[in-house]
């Protein structure tokens, strides 16, 4: 594929971005000009993805920043480090998500699923709001380019409840299936939440399936995944 430029200019940072949609969506933007920031646990592993996708795309425009996403504190460190090296954020994709069956506690004594597939999201949200607020712009028609939030979701979160007294699911016996669905109710709720607080068009939640990247209506926009990224 020949690289385009019709993302140049923009800087794109996505959690998750050693294999899967999130490597996938790394090689897609890097293609069509972008700067993207590759966020992973493994230096090495993000080294090599840096390698494969430079054969068909700048390397000056393709970053590193290290981060295990189940500490809070490492997920806070993280936006500290991407604000003070990109001043200005165009698009946010918290991709980065787990799946476990059996309870699994963080360092900060968090239900591991909870802390990944939505409070890393949440913190990284909102910590970044200054350097995405300092990316929206107006062209020369006047129209506004919103910077924008996509997190990669599942359709779990339709057999997902939450109990507010118990985010944790320690009242019951375990279930890994129940504690994921949970985990991406919260996600989902958070998007449409931020979304009615903010402008909707800054803000998607898409669930891909093994056949579709459809989105589903959540958080005021509806869109497929492959033809986002150029929307404006």
């Amino acid at each position: 594929m020949t690289e385009s430029n019709d993302l140049a200019g923009r800087t794109m940072v996505v959690t998750g971005a050693t294999s899967g949609l999130g490597l996938e969506t790394c090689r897609q933007l890097a293609r069509r000009g972008a700067t993207v920031v590759l966020v992973g646990r493994d230096q090495d592993r993000i080294d090599a993805v840096i390698a494969e996708l430079s054969e068909s795309a700048d390397r000056d425009r393709l970053n590193s920043a290290l981060a295990d996403l189940s500490s809070l504190d490492r997920a806070r460190k993280l936006s500290e480090e991407l604000l003070h090296r990109f001043p200005r954020i165009d698009v946010l994709v918290n991709n980065a998500g787990i799946a476990v069956g059996r309870r699994q506690l963080t360092v900060d004594g968090i239900e591991e699923m909870f802390a990944v597939n939505y409070l890393a999201p949440f913190v990284l949200a909102t910590s970044l709001a200054p350097a995405m607020a300092a990316a929206s712009t107006a062209d020369a028609a006047g129209y506004r380019h919103p910077a924008r939030i996509v997190d990669v979701n599942s359709s779990g979160h339709r057999g997902g409840h939450l109990d507010f007294d118990d985010l944790d699911g320690t009242k019951d016996t375990f279930h890994g299936q129940r504690a994921y669905n949970n985990s991406t109710l919260a996600l989902t709720l958070f998007t449409r939440e931020l979304a009615r607080r903010s402008d909707p068009a800054r803000r998607s939640s898409i669930a891909p399936t093994p056949a579709s990247s459809a989105a589903p209506p959540s958080g005021g926009v509806c869109c497929s995944a492959t033809r986002w990224w150029g929307r404006s």
